[in-house]
């Protein structure tokens, strides 16, 4: 049996039972698995059957839940206005639970939905709010990650300086994290900055400590990106034969 009829059949016990508590979680796991195997319309049938339960027996957060599921559907149909009032329902009960994940989540879904109709600075702004949010539960892998996101946005909108300060914030932290992946990829963004304003020296300079980052932690992807980007460098700086040494540690590594 596939995991979606081991729901039903879930379902079935749980309505013999009467488990609200138990079938609004079900119709919630159902709407994750259609979800994941894109039937998005039936994803979103079964979060409104969660929504009906989870009503009658007074679960805000795990109301928010779903409306975040229903979101998400839409967002990912290119919805893009539905995904934001979906997304808009999920904070306005995850703030008045203060529940400060969830707001963090429905604060950085709406960001997400912002980039893709291209309105930065409207993203920039609630990816702001989550930092903040981030900050109030000392979440420090969550505020480096929306450093380096934000970096990302500066860097498209050429405000470099501000891209440049978002990834070196991100380092800052690094102190209080617990995954290095984030000050690596910190690295390599400040890199691509320094590569994009022709500044081939600094680019280096950190293109080297996520090299030296990435040997430690054995991060194959991350390594051969970093390679190539620092074969892309000497090339710039007529080092051929720093370029070609790099370049053949990237092919090699792509082929392990």
């Amino acid at each position: 049996t596939t995991i979606i009829e081991q729901y039903f059949l879930a379902l079935k016990q749980l309505e013999e039972l009467g488990d609200k508590k138990g079938l609004a979680l079900c119709y919630l796991y159902l709407a994750k698995a259609n979800y994941h195997i894109g039937k998005y319309n039936e994803a979103m049938q079964y979060d409104q059957k969660s929504i009906k339960i989870k009503t009658e027996i007074n679960d805000r957060i795990g109301i928010s839940n779903s409306y975040n599921g229903i979101a998400s559907c839409y967002y990912i149909m290119g919805n893009y206005q539905q995904a934001l009032l979906y997304y808009f329902k999920a904070l306005k009960i995850a703030e008045e639970t203060n529940a400060k994940f969830g707001i963090s989540r429905s604060q950085l879904n709406i960001a997400s939905v912002f980039i893709s109709q291209n309105k930065f600075d409207a993203s920039l702004n609630y990816m702001e709010k989550a930092l903040k949010t981030k900050k109030e539960i000392e979440d420090y892998e969550g505020e480096g990650l929306i450093y380096i996101n934000m970096a990302a946005l500066y860097t498209v909108k050429k405000e470099y300086q501000k891209a440049i300060d978002c990834c070196l914030k991100a380092i800052h932290l690094s102190e209080k994290m617990t995954v290095r992946e984030v000050v690596l990829t910190a690295y390599v963004n400040l890199a691509n900055i320094y590569v994009e304003q022709q500044k081939i020296d600094e680019a280096l300079v950190y293109f080297m400590k996520a090299y030296e980052g990435s040997m430690k932690t054995g991060a194959k992807i991350t390594l051969v990106a970093v390679t190539t980007g620092i074969g892309n460098c000497y090339e710039q700086k007529k080092d051929a034969a720093a370029a070609i040494q790099f370049y053949k540690k990237s092919m090699n590594m792509a082929e392990e």
